[in-house]
């Protein structure tokens, strides 16, 4: 049968343990497509273009740096207070920018997914990739800054992309769960914001994990982003033992948040067009 003329079967599913994965590796391409045109859209009919994607981190960490290293004095003396805002910042821009995109894709996709068959769930990972492409970018911007305040870059940074998985695995499941809850409640939007704000402080991003002592130690931890940044920092920055614990407990609770998303979002699937 000539490829293009391949018949596509839609069958219900059948139980919990139908995710739909087969579906979304057949639809790669799909995602792929998804990932590229939101990357095109978003630096279109701009000044700078990607020079955003440099510009924003850099901006963002001399602001941070200024407010809480110079006047809330929380600079460290091992390393220079920017850079370790900077680190902070990469693992906190994937889990933030793929939330505030990929939560309102299907509602900003209405005509996508009420009038064409796709792997609803190909829509909100495919809004991860764009960003990942950014914080790639950051990364690069990295080496010539750590080069200006003479700071060595160590073999620790080869272990960065493993680092970052449990992140990528935090995004996913979570924008599947904001997604679908955003379809049926649109107060979402309103609240990702405000959430997001509160996070930011919750997650060592202006500070370091070790600042946190007694209780308030424990309650940290409770957020899977804290053992994640400190991870990207030891890779980046050197220094100190790997924050081990802090890390694999990240690491449940990300595999954790992810499946909770994946199922969820199944569960909701078959209504998205409907309530959409």
């Amino acid at each position: 049968m000539d490829p293009s003329q391949r018949i596509v079967e839609i069958r219900p599913e059948r139980g919990w343990l139908d995710l739909g994965l087969c579906e979304l590796a057949q639809a790669r391409d799909l995602i792929w497509r998804f990932a590229l045109r939101g990357l095109t859209l978003r630096y279109r009919q701009t000044a700078l273009g990607i020079g955003w994607v440099v510009l924003q981190p850099l901006l963002a960490s001399g602001l941070l740096a200024l407010v809480f290293g110079t006047f809330a004095g929380l600079s460290s003396q091992k390393t220079p207070y920017v850079l370790t805002v900077y680190v902070g910042l990469l693992p906190w821009t994937l889990f933030s920018q793929s939330i505030q995109r990929g939560g309102m894709v299907l509602v900003g996709e209405r005509n996508l997914v009420t009038k064409t068959w796709v792997p609803r769930m190909a829509l909100p990972l495919a809004s991860i990739l764009p960003v990942c492409v950014d914080v790639a970018v950051a990364l690069l911007c990295f080496v010539p800054l750590a080069l200006s305040y003479q700071l060595p870059l160590t073999l620790h940074a080869l272990a960065l992309p493993l680092l970052l998985l449990p992140t990528l695995m935090l995004c996913a499941g979570t924008v599947l769960i904001v997604a679908g809850l955003n379809v049926y409640y649109r107060d979402v939007q309103q609240t990702i914001p405000f959430v997001l704000q509160l996070l930011f402080f919750a997650s060592p991003v202006a500070y370091t994990a070790e600042r946190i002592t007694g209780h308030w130690a424990f309650v940290l931890q409770a957020n899977p982003l804290v053992g994640q940044i400190e991870a990207c920092r030891w890779a980046l920055l050197g220094g100190g033992s790997f924050p081990l614990h802090g890390w694999l407990s990240s690491c449940a609770l990300s595999a954790l948040v992810l499946i909770v998303g994946v199922v969820g979002f199944r569960r909701i699937e078959r209504s998205l067009a409907d309530v959409i």
